[in-house]
């Protein structure tokens, strides 16, 4: 567990010490993981953490907890990771995918979830009918002897 919150956990770590130390400490820890120090990024860190004001006390249970939680968020990301790519393998496998595949603004990540919602997108005649199932098409605005143009 070398990463950045490991070094940089708490805010104090990063308000307690100048500007310019907390730039030379983080520039060592982007050498060391071979990340592309920016003097540009260190002074906006530290600009932000320096407004901070923490809820939790700097000590070793509080590390230890923000280490768990952190642990806890990298995990759930990889699973979520892992069941989208899964998605995108089945869907590719279905009749429909090239289709939906195609819609402008669809990608690996909207494709499946649409096929997921909407089912077999062939069954819809039109684009307007794929909205109105969607229920994005607005009402007619009419009344009476009114009826609007646009």
């Amino acid at each position: 567990m070398g990463g950045l919150y490991c070094v940089f956990w708490h805010c104090k770590c990063i308000s307690d010490a100048s500007e310019n130390t907390f730039k030379e400490r983080y520039a060592k820890w982007c050498k060391k993981h071979r990340y592309n120090y920016s003097p540009a990024k260190a002074k906006e860190i530290y600009d932000k953490v320096s407004n901070l004001v923490s809820t939790l006390p700097k000590n070793d249970t509080a590390k230890l907890l923000v280490i768990q939680a952190i642990a806890q968020l990298n995990t759930v990301a990889e699973t979520l990771a892992t069941v989208m790519a899964e998605m995108h393998r089945l869907t590719t496998l279905l009749p429909e995918y090239d289709i939906v595949m195609e819609m402008y603004g669809v990608g690996p990540t909207l494709g499946p979830q649409l096929m997921a919602e909407i089912g077999d997108v062939r069954r819809f005649y039109a684009k307007k009918a794929l909205i109105a199932f969607a229920g994005l098409d607005s009402p007619p605005n009419q009344s009476g002897a009114f009826e609007s143009k646009s």
